[in-house]
């Protein structure tokens, strides 16, 4: 008896521990692509524009990049609770987790990337003076592609959170590729601005990719017309705003 269970000791762990190497592995791969994405645009905008372009995309992008803070905090908390509820099988409150976090993010974020989308020119005015008033359309894009792989970020951490952390990381690569050969095509044709559209539909793809394996592994569909209905309020928002910033000369 006490062979046959050191025997199945030893069968399990080895399974633990090759699941945690399989795990690790997809995480480096995953950490690997996450740092090309942020050095590849500068790499190529180098080749193919100059050095000025590269200070006006770096003024842009840590810009744009500060709504992260919203995907790191949704990060944090998906990932143990979703790993919890998926180990207990308790997939109605996976779903419901999901749904509120979705709802929430749309009511955080949307009225904040509106704002800057809306007043990107006097952000950068501000912050780093009428020399780089070239990257405020640059910005413009990319807030909107932070929007996108923020979304993907709260998707990605659910797919690790079960286990599919192969998944995350294939994902993520998939967007790296694109991003590659759009900003190859997407420079000649529109300078700085067709590096912030490669990176915004890297994010994109990311994101729609990210969705369809969330609803295949956890048997999740997004209540799009909650957030239709969210989006429609954020739309009478931004019109109030802009509006405004017409009568203020802003």
């Amino acid at each position: 008896r006490r062979v046959c269970f050191v025997g199945r000791s030893l069968v399990k762990n080895k399974e633990i521990a090759r699941d945690m190497w399989k795990y690790s592995i997809s995480l480096f791969f995953l950490s690997v692509g996450s740092t090309i994405m942020g050095y590849i645009d500068t790499v190529m905008i180098t080749y193919f524009i100059d050095i000025d372009g590269v200070g006006l995309y770096s003024v842009a992008l840590p810009t744009a990049s500060a709504l992260l803070i919203f995907a790191a905090a949704f990060s944090k908390v998906t990932l143990p609770m979703i790993s919890e509820l998926h180990t207990k099988k308790l997939y109605d409150s996976i779903a419901f987790g999901i749904k509120i976090a979705y709802k929430y993010m749309f009511i955080a974020l949307l009225p904040i990337v509106s704002l800057i989308f809306l007043f990107s020119e006097f952000i950068i005015r501000v912050l780093f003076g009428e020399a780089y008033l070239g990257a405020f359309p640059v910005l413009q894009i990319l807030v909107i592609g932070v929007f996108f792989f923020i979304l993907s970020s709260f998707n990605l951490s659910l797919l690790s959170g079960i286990g599919k952390s192969n998944i995350s990381a294939n994902i993520f690569w998939c967007g790296v590729l694109l991003n590659i050969v759009a900003n190859y095509f997407l420079i000649p044709l529109f300078g700085i601005r067709g590096v912030a559209l490669a990176t915004t539909a890297s994010y994109l793809l990311i994101l729609f990719l990210s969705v369809h394996y969330v609803r295949r592994e956890l048997n999740y569909h997004v209540d799009y017309f909650q957030l239709l209905k969210i989006l429609c309020f954020n739309t009478f928002f931004v019109l109030c705003v802009y509006l405004l910033k017409k009568i203020v000369f802003l």
